[in-house]
């Protein structure tokens, strides 16, 4: 199948969910034997306008980044010059957009109307948008969410069909975007097993990333934006340093709420009990999986589906999360008692401390958790039957549409 995937996100910097489903979907689809070209945003002026990544063929295209004003118009013109002279050179059967704006550049092109399209929504972008910082004036604020949402919307009824990663996602884009159910497949996110696995000896895998020995760790990788509810879990941490002795928070990641939860662990005197790390590299992260005793999700808006729940599960790693999005989809199949009542801090303390109470004095009851957590990743969420699903899917648009896979 040839195969042309539009983005906004590269595959080769994995600093988010997206990133890392779009490298997934791409390389494993290449490796299946489909001739996979990548259509995406120039992020670093040093990258190439051409390359291959681990069999994809990636083309970039650069925004004029001098203002939001620029940087949208630029996007609409180039991204839609790159695909008319990548489909000049090399016809395409199938188009799978992901994020609207290289979409919207696309999808102006008389081109793309003889083409099966589909949309995959992460998570929705003017959303997405509205959680981040306020902007400091309204007026261009709503504008900004205004014309996401209009993209997106556009993106989603031009495409035969749309998928998600999960159910939440799906009844997102029908209540906001009144798309049809029926034109909605939820195909939800996986893990690389192989990557993410148990540690055979957990202690010299702390020794080894800088970490004490014998304490008990909770562990988060998320961006450090208000969404995700890492003020709530810092301060979840005064009760449970009461109810587990040397509890310690190790939290991942980078945002510009970095400062804002430093002083509050200060305020708190927390700072023998929460470590920021910052920026985990892809060396790194399946170790500090394998280093903790407890992952834990205290998102408060827009868990679009979360693929660090399934990765620290793939780990061997337990998870508690919020009932927030998708998280409850991946957790209640496991084991209902490992999602949060709510998302306060009361809440997430009484939660931590309960299982370390229950797991501290009972290792091998901790253990069998751990394997329950590997076997339900195993049967439900790994990128082989992601992929799988996902060339299912493409088959059925090509029949439906009375083309064929070309070559």
């Amino acid at each position: 199948m040839k195969l042309l995937v539009v983005a906004d996100v590269p595959i080769h910097r994995l600093d988010g969910g997206a990133s890392r489903v779009l490298h997934e979907e791409t390389t494993r689809l290449a490796a299946r034997g489909h001739a996979v070209r990548l259509l995406t945003r120039q992020v670093d002026p040093a990258w190439p306008e051409a390359e291959c990544i681990d069999g994809v063929r990636v083309h970039h295209y650069r925004p004029d980044q001098t203002h939001a004003a620029a940087f949208l118009f630029s996007t609409l013109i180039r991204a839609r010059a790159l695909f008319d002279r990548l489909l000049a050179e090399e016809p395409v059967d199938l188009i799978h957009l992901h994020q609207p704006l290289s979409a919207a550049g696309v999808l102006r092109s008389p081109r793309s109307r003889s083409i099966p399209t589909l949309y995959t929504c992460h998570s929705l972008a003017f959303e997405e948008y509205d959680t981040r910082e306020p902007d400091a004036n309204p007026i261009l604020a709503a504008l900004h969410s205004w014309g996401r949402k209009r993209l997106e919307r556009n993106a989603i009824e031009q495409s035969r069909r749309v998928t998600t990663l999960s159910e939440f996602m799906r009844q997102r884009v029908h209540a906001r975007h009144g798309a049809p159910l029926e034109r909605i497949d939820v195909i939800p996110g996986g893990v690389n097993e192989m990557r993410f696995r148990p540690a055979p000896d957990k202690p010299s895998v702390r020794a080894k990333l800088g970490l004490p020995a014998g304490r008990f760790m909770l562990f988060t990788v998320r961006n450090l934006v208000p969404r995700m509810g890492l003020d709530n879990l810092i301060l979840a941490m005064r009760r449970v340093v009461r109810g587990a002795p040397g509890a310690l928070l190790v939290i991942g990641g980078t945002g510009r709420l970095r400062g804002r939860l430093e002083s509050l662990v200060e305020e708190h005197h927390l700072n023998e009990h929460v470590r920021f790390t910052g920026f985990i590299s892809e060396d790194e992260l399946p170790l500090y999986y394998q280093a903790a005793d407890l992952f834990v999700l205290p998102t408060v808006q827009l868990e679009g589906f979360g693929l660090v729940t399934v990765e620290a599960l793939a780990s061997g790693l337990p998870v508690v999360g919020t009932r927030i999005g998708g998280t409850p989809e991946i957790l209640e199949a496991l084991d209902p008692g490992l999602l949060f009542a709510s998302p306060d801090p009361a809440a997430l303390a009484g939660l931590i401390v309960d299982k370390y109470r229950l797991w501290a004095p009972q290792p091998e009851q901790y253990a069998e958790m751990s394997r329950r957590c590997r076997r339900h990743v195993e049967a439900h969420f790994t990128w082989q039957r992601h992929v799988e699903r996902l060339e299912s899917l493409y088959d059925r648009l090509l029949s439906e549409s009375g083309r064929h896979r070309r070559g």
